[in-house]
């Protein structure tokens, strides 16, 4: 995780120097940065590696509204950005106002490239500016190609709350799974780690609290999702995907 330092007081004075913050990170990832407004939601700059990972020239997006970048985002991806973006919000301005600015949003997303390549993204979110009533009119957003590292299906965002260095608060939502077109729900990620455990039906049944009935439905609808011939093809792939 990247330790960010801001002195707000400074921030409310003088521009955001996104080249100089970059600069002062120390990141083994390849990564980009840029700076959004809350109010407009334009991005105010763009540096790093942004053309190295992405293809696209970062001029055809500076001063453009963050929803042009996201159009490369595949929807499924974008949907859950959306959601998390919500929570991470709820959470902020649930905090009292003197911890606002040590709180952050890790998300990951895929992007589809200039050349049609797919890479795996992790955007840290941080809030840089603020009102008088301490809610944030900047971010600052840190992103990372992380392809090499990439669990495939794997779409979960948290919040970090380093008010305590000794305590951080890491609060994890794990909506659901994105996989080839589809979405694989919480229950369904259940389902099939306790049938790869060996559990049938039954005894999913019992320990999930549901229905014989409900999960012979949802392993039917799983097989027809992804178009598998067994139940054996489809514990398979959801272990080489990493959905389980």
């Amino acid at each position: 995780m990247v330790l960010i330092l801001l002195n707000l007081k400074h921030l409310k004075k003088q521009p955001f120097d996104l080249v100089s913050f970059v600069g002062s990170l120390n990141n083994a990832e390849i990564y980009f940065a840029f700076v959004t407004d809350r109010k407009s939601n334009r991005i105010g700059n763009i540096c790093g590696a942004f053309k190295q990972i992405t293809g696209y020239s970062p001029t055809n997006y500076t001063g453009e509204e963050c929803k042009k970048l996201l159009t490369h985002c595949p929807k499924l991806n974008l949907d859950y950005i959306q959601k998390s973006k919500v929570f991470f919000l709820n959470y902020l301005y649930n905090q009292p106002k003197e911890k606002r600015a040590a709180i952050s949003l890790v998300r990951y997303a895929e992007f589809v490239c200039f050349n049609g390549h797919v890479c795996y993204l992790s955007l840290l979110c941080k809030p840089i500016l603020f009102n008088r009533a301490m809610h944030p009119t900047g971010f600052v957003y840190i992103v990372s190609d992380i392809t090499h590292l990439k669990k495939r299906g794997n779409t979960v965002s948290y919040i970090i709350d380093d008010n305590d260095k000794e305590n951080i608060v890491k609060q994890i939502f794990d909506f659901a799974i994105i996989a080839k077109g589809h979405v694989v729900s919480i229950v369904e990620q259940r389902i099939l780690r306790l049938l790869a455990e060996g559990d049938n039906s039954k005894i999913i049944a019992d320990k999930l609290f549901l229905s014989k009935h409900t999960i012979m439905t949802h392993r039917k609808n799983m097989l027809f999702k992804f178009d598998c011939a067994s139940t054996g093809e489809l514990i398979k792939m959801a272990i080489m995907e990493g959905w389980i």
